[in-house]
């Protein structure tokens, strides 16, 4: 997606910029790299790295993740999921069976502000008519740490995509894995 900008990214890039979305994404990468582009070359590049993307990826639903989201289910909490990714972007990943699980979900097409704003979880929380003191969010990236905990509620974080506690370290409890979640303990 960079190439002909001579760009190389690489993951320490990426990490701090988790959870925004692809817009905000490249331009900071970019930014940093050196480079300004104006808001048409920014979206030109967002829609050729969702290409490559869809085209490369093969992300999946972590089964632990799954596994969570099940209990969570069957204990009758309520469940939102709030992604920085376009609703496409989204279903590239998982199934509508999925995604049936969720009460309520929030992808960048519903907001005017995405992560780190606080106005998607807020947004998430007033769907599903609970107070953000109430709500505890599951994250794994730092832009949706800050998110969460600017709309007042509970963070944890996992280490999946990010191992580095400094970059997570907002959050209110940082776990290896989704099984260690204790939403009540919070």
């Amino acid at each position: 997606t960079f190439h002909d900008l001579g760009v190389n990214i690489e993951t320490k890039d990426i990490a701090p910029e988790e959870g925004a979305n692809a817009d905000e994404i490249i331009s900071n990468i970019l930014h940093a790299k050196g480079h300004k582009l104006d808001p048409e070359q920014i979206q030109n590049r967002t829609k050729q790295k969702r290409e490559e993307y869809r085209r490369l990826s093969k992300a999946s639903i972590i089964p632990e993740t799954a596994q969570l989201i099940d209990r969570l289910q069957k204990n009758s909490v309520k469940l939102g999921l709030v992604t920085g990714s376009i609703i496409s972007s989204l279903k590239h990943v998982v199934d509508d069976e999925f995604l049936g699980k969720f009460d309520v979900i929030i992808t960048s097409d519903d907001v005017t502000e995405t992560k780190p704003s606080p106005e998607p979880y807020l947004v998430a929380a007033e769907k599903l008519n609970v107070a953000p003191e109430n709500c505890v969010v599951i994250e794994n990236a730092p832009k949706g740490i800050e998110s969460a905990k600017r709309a007042g509620m509970k963070c944890v974080a996992l280490r999946t995509t990010i191992k580095d506690d400094a970059i997570l370290s907002k959050a209110d409890v940082i776990v290896d894995h989704a099984l260690e979640v204790d939403i009540h303990s919070l």
